[in-house]
């Protein structure tokens, strides 16, 4: 049974991508939009992204979950749910909406899901005083809010953090937020695609037409008290010379960072699903009798069945991973 997998992302086209993802994706061939995203692990329907194991075998990664089950997704996971989660660049050269996310509670009354959206970002580029919004502003509650979004611009009532390489921020379902134009982020959340937009700026859509905007939902999900602030990365244990950190804990993931010097090796247990994202540098990531090349830009699945893993650099430089664990 094959446990290492190579991911071929989805590129999702958006009106606000930015420079980075159309480097790699192009633009796409319907709409003409550049990529914004890049879905490296995703079995949301119609944004399916797809493995290869090491004999080159394709298949949409919601056929590898059915195959596989508690062996890739581990013990937690019960048949007929999605992948546990979504791995994705994103990639702003516009402002993002302001908008909120349903936890799992709202999400079941209101959308009949599984789950909510608790999201996390990990910033791998930033424009000089780019940022975030994310938590209202100090001295503003909910009345505030819904007042100017009928009159004025709500985003005077939205904290900014200006953010710089390698900052890592929680967004909590119920934190109202918006991604700053100037920013490629790795992300991490749960599998959804329910977002509240509650202002966006007068923008067009592709159709030419202003873009649905859900107030209703947005301040029924808000949570007022949520001020995120940047994570403080925490050293975790490993073998070898493998620097471990903990960036972001959630309930249902984490994301840590994984560096090696150039030609180092160091290993982790297995036993938990996780996906690699390679930032810098180029390796080999090693899983039982298996292996994978991995270098910058690309993402590599390795299953809950995974007994330990062993990632080894290239010679040429050193090698840095964004690790989301399950």
């Amino acid at each position: 049974m094959a446990l290492l997998f190579r991911l071929d992302p989805y590129p999702r086209p958006m009106i606000w991508a930015g420079p980075h993802l159309v480097r790699q994706f192009g633009r796409d061939e319907v709409s003409g939009l550049a990529i914004g995203e890049s879905l490296e692990a995703s079995t949301l329907p119609g944004m399916e992204s797809w493995v290869r194991d090491g004999d080159g075998r394709r298949r949409r990664l919601a056929d590898l979950l059915e195959e596989m089950g508690t062996d890739l997704a581990g013990p937690g996971w019960r048949p007929g749910r999605p992948f546990p989660l979504l791995v994705k660049r994103l990639d702003a050269g516009q402002r993002l909406s302001l908008q909120v996310h349903p936890d799992d509670r709202r999400a079941r009354e209101l959308e009949g899901a599984e789950n909510g959206k608790d999201e996390a970002w990990v910033v791998l580029a930033a424009e000089e005083g780019a940022g975030v919004w994310a938590g209202l502003a100090a001295g503003v509650d909910r009345a505030a809010l819904e007042g100017e979004l009928e009159s004025g611009d709500p985003m005077e009532r939205v904290r900014f953090l200006e953010l710089a390489v390698g900052d890592a921020l929680p967004i909590p379902a119920g934190c109202i937020h918006a991604v700053g134009e100037g920013l490629l982020v790795f992300e991490v959340q749960q599998p959804s695609d329910h977002t509240y937009r509650i202002h966006d700026y007068g923008r067009l859509g592709p159709d030419g037409r202003l873009r649905a905007l859900h107030h209703e939902k947005g301040l029924a999900v808000l949570e007022t008290e949520l001020r995120p602030e940047v994570a403080e990365p925490r050293s975790l244990a490993a073998d070898g010379a493998l620097r471990r950190e903990g960036l972001v804990a959630m309930p249902s993931f984490g994301i840590e960072r994984w560096r090696l010097g150039a030609g180092e090796k160091g290993s982790v247990e297995g036993g938990v699903l996780r996906v690699l994202h390679a930032v810098t540098g180029r390796g080999l990531v090693r899983g039982g009798a298996e292996e994978a090349e991995i270098s910058a830009g690309a993402s590599i699945l390795a299953a809950a069945a995974t007994p330990s893993l062993e990632v080894v650099a290239g010679e040429n430089g050193p090698l840095e991973l964004l690790v989301a664990v399950a």
